[in-house]
């Protein structure tokens, strides 16, 4: 075990399907009255006034695909006895026994703002395998990945990406690539992409029984010439040739965007070369592109900026976004993306990954925070937290550290404290 703490033991994590430890612990337990939306009164109470002096501001983004209006909040007119509590002016209520229905309607429409636009599914991409282990010191054999991704089947997931036909030189980690596919080639309820770099890493993912792949071009050149060893431009002509192959043999393709928002070597990076690598991904074939910031320095305005440049030229439906929790911006960005009609999301098991060679930069956001924000916007995800938490903490102390994820940490507190 590594100085780290060790994680908290689960063996108990049956109790968390009860009534009672999720409606007291959970955002669920918020719920609004009169609707399910899971965005209740302990969210936003006691903030039914706002400062803005503006009754409707309208934010426009790239090429104008979408507008954004944020509507001030509906403010009663206060008497005196407002100084008092939270009474209203009988001139404007005169029925004094209906604020309290007066209260619950005007947050219901705040909320109904709020949530305008969320999907009612998400789709969790869990990368956890893949980009979650690439990064390790350690070898991890190649029985606990392929422990690790039938947990994670397990948990209701509908992806699970396996594992990168990289070069074993460049990427040490992955280099049982083969023999991880080859173990689960025969899964047919969930989807296992691996990651290809080339028309050579394609054939060998097929040669083990791969059913879908993915490719990763960047939005900044410099980050492409140090990660791929090849300019932009360059790494589509790669990726062409291995989208062709995979259409051939009926293999979706998945298409992947780092630096999004910012590059270790560049800086912020345009949300217009975002778009551009992007479209091009997309317009090569690629059934989805996933965008993401690399380097987790997005907050949820420049991903506002960014997804609606890319918004612009491939279809929301088409796109996923992938964050990383370097300044615990994740969730944020993943809640406004919902906003903006994003319906997936990648994430990491336990936090595990991020980009090792940028400073200060983290793992990925955790799944189990993910799944536990969406339950309580009452998102459908078909995955089960409990079993999450258990497979989380399997890879945790395989790896010899605590969770990144806070809700598994606050979650395992509270079942020891139950004990």
């Amino acid at each position: 075990m590594s100085s780290l703490e060790e994680p908290l033991g689960m063996d108990k994590l049956s109790s968390l399907s009860t009534n009672d430890l999720f409606h007291r612990f959970s955002s669920n337990g918020c719920s609004t009255s009169g609707g399910d939306t899971g965005m209740g009164r302990c969210w936003i109470e006691g903030n039914a006034s706002t400062s803005s002096n503006n009754d409707e501001e309208d934010f426009e983004y790239a090429q104008a695909v979408f507008t954004w209006r944020h509507h001030a909040r509906d403010r009663p007119q206060y008497g005196n006895d407002a100084a008092y509590g939270n009474r209203c002016d009988s001139r404007h209520f005169p029925n004094l026994q209906q604020n309290s229905y007066s209260r619950d309607v005007g947050l219901q429409n705040i909320t109904n703002k709020i949530i305008k636009g969320i999907p009612k599914y998400v789709k969790i991409v869990e990368v956890g395998a893949r980009d979650g282990l690439q990064n390790e010191k350690s070898m991890v054999p190649t029985s606990v990945k392929i422990e690790l991704i039938k947990r994670l089947v397990s948990t209701g997931l509908s992806v699970v990406e396996a594992t990168s036909f990289v070069s074993p030189k460049w990427v040490p980690q992955l280099a049982d690539a083969r023999e991880v596919t080859e173990a689960l080639k025969n899964f047919d309820s969930t989807r296992l992409p691996v990651l290809v770099p080339n028309l050579k890493g394609f054939e060998a993912a097929v040669a083990a029984g791969a059913k879908e792949i993915a490719v990763f071009a960047s939005a900044s050149e410099s980050f492409s010439k140090s990660n791929i060893n090849c300019t932009i431009d360059e790494s589509f002509s790669r990726y062409r040739a291995v989208v062709h192959a995979a259409t051939k043999l009926n293999i979706r393709v998945r298409g992947y965007v780092s630096c999004v928002i910012g590059c270790p070597v560049e800086g912020m990076i345009s949300p217009s070369k975002v778009a551009y690598v992007a479209k091009e991904l997309y317009d090569m074939g690629c059934c989805e592109i996933s965008l993401g910031d690399t380097i987790g320095t997005g907050t949820p305005g420049t991903v506002i900026s960014m997804l609606g440049a890319v918004m612009s030229v491939v279809p929301v439906e088409k796109l996923a976004v992938h964050f990383h929790d370097t300044y615990g911006q994740s969730l944020p960005n993943i809640l406004v993306s919902l906003q903006m009609g994003i319906s997936t999301v990648d994430s990491s098991i336990a936090g595990l990954g991020g980009f090792p060679y940028a400073m200060g930069a983290s793992g990925n956001v955790a799944t189990e925070d993910v799944v536990y924000m969406l339950d309580g916007l009452s998102i459908q995800t078909n995955v089960d937290l409990g079993k999450l938490l258990q497979t989380g903490e399997f890879i945790c102390k395989h790896l010899g550290r605590r969770s990144g994820s806070k809700a598994a940490v606050a979650l395992s507190q509270l079942i020891t404290n139950r004990e």
